[in-house]
């Protein structure tokens, strides 16, 4: 959160201290205002909605000029150790040493034996095993309407809060990690998929099948 309020403007709680209660730690931060985008999005118009995602994506882009001093490695924030729940859920995972590694990780086979089983992967898992690398980027890594926090009225942004997965990822893992919204929340698709384009990562739409791809079909990390 430190490098997210020194290098951009995006609104975020800021931190007061840490508890520990019952063997437990906890961090105490400001009061914030507004209320989730996911409680008042059904009763939004379709402006009010795309007014709020836009605020979102201009928040967002700005993660992309955060320096990231570890080069092609996967990280936390700060180079180490790092949550993520679709690839670990209940447990920190070891910082991979570049794209290739995560997608490893995933499932993805290797170009030589894609090669060699290539009718049975769909097109856009080839067009992901054969992608150039890109460079990691900071991302959010839980992007969803309970973390987006609104004016109940205007959808002004008040707050874009839970970073506790944030670290440095390919910018195609934001659009990886968003679209697991509907997982468990189907009826959101109609009406929140028309606007995913628009944040960061939601462009990558070959990454995002090929995850899920992987996921269901050798159960990768889900």
């Amino acid at each position: 959160m430190r490098l997210v309020r020194r290098y951009t403007t995006i609104p975020i709680p800021r931190p007061i201290c840490i508890i520990a209660f019952r063997r437990k730690e906890y961090i105490l931060m400001t009061r914030i205002s507004g209320v989730s985008l996911l409680s008042v999005w059904t009763s939004l118009s379709e402006d009010l909605r795309k007014h709020a995602i836009q605020q979102v994506a201009a928040c967002m882009a700005q993660l992309r000029y955060i320096p990231n001093r570890y080069g092609a490695t996967i990280c936390s924030a700060t180079g180490g150790r790092f949550n993520d729940e679709r690839l670990a859920l209940f447990e920190t995972c070891e910082p991979f040493p570049d794209e290739k590694a995560l997608l490893k990780r995933l499932s993805f086979p290797t170009p030589e034996v894609l090669d060699l089983a290539e009718p049975s992967y769909p097109a856009y898992v080839r067009r992901v095993v054969f992608s150039q690398p890109t460079s990691p980027q900071l991302c959010h890594g839980d992007l969803n309407p309970d973390n987006i926090f609104v004016d109940p009225r205007t959808c002004e942004l008040k707050y874009i809060m839970d970073w506790e997965q944030a670290g440095f990822f390919p910018p195609w893992w934001e659009g990886v990690k968003t679209d697991m919204v509907f997982w468990s929340r189907r009826w959101l698709r109609d009406s929140l998929e028309p606007y995913l384009h628009l944040l960061p990562g939601g462009e990558y739409t070959d990454h995002i099948q090929a995850c899920n791809y992987m996921a269901r079909r050798f159960g990768a990390p889900m």
